[in-house]
């Protein structure tokens, strides 16, 4: 099974999400295309720690919430943590079980994938 397609849509406007702003985000899976929306019901900002969460809104095959939190420690060293949590909320992903949850394994490992891209971008782009 390859990666889910994934792309957002934003309906808000602007580049950070803010608290109250809801996406479409589109979930393609082959031949299957799903539109996921959700709403950001937190936004982090303190010191050394930036991020959001966002939950499902009806229509979003699962019911749950992600958080996305950059961390910079006093060392210097970058900490991304990744957290969420989801019931199945749609008669297909309930169906699904095992394939659903795989699903969100491989939409996790693609979020790791591009903040670990983006880490090596920027480490390329200070050392010049």
């Amino acid at each position: 099974m390859s990666a889910p397609a994934i792309s957002a849509l934003p309906s808000s406007g602007g580049i950070c999400p803010a608290a109250g702003s809801v996406a479409v985000l589109r979930l393609q899976l082959g031949p299957v295309r799903l539109r996921v929306p959700v709403r950001v019901v937190r936004v982090v900002e303190e010191p050394g720690r930036r991020g959001f969460a966002y939950g499902t809104l009806p229509g979003h095959p699962e019911r749950g919430e992600e958080s996305f939190v950059v961390e910079l420690a006093d060392d210097g060293t970058v900490f991304f943590h990744l957290r969420a949590f989801s019931r199945p909320a749609r008669w297909f992903t309930r169906l699904g079980g095992p394939v659903s949850r795989k699903g969100q394994a491989m939409i996790a490992e693609r979020y790791l994938k591009t903040v670990w891209q983006a880490a090596q971008a920027a480490d390329a782009a200070t050392a010049r």
